[in-house]
């Protein structure tokens, strides 16, 4: 539903997001598109490295919890 270019691909939206639509838009099946948006991501080339932060940190607070 929504496609969020981020870190180094982030740089290159205006190129990619474009196409990343129109290949979308000729391959989805329709209700797809009904709900289909593409963002650049706010933390731009950090991105990924948020990412990353927030999944250690939910690991470390689930293997606190014992979960």
């Amino acid at each position: 539903e929504l496609f969020v270019l981020g870190g180094a691909l982030n740089l290159a939206g205006d190129f990619l997001c474009p196409v990343i639509e129109s290949v979308v838009r000729e391959e989805a099946l329709a209700p797809a598109l009904e709900v289909f948006a593409i963002r650049r991501s706010a933390f731009g080339a950090d991105a990924c490295v948020m990412g990353l932060t927030a999944l250690v940190v939910n690991y470390t607070l689930e293997q606190i919890a014992g979960l």
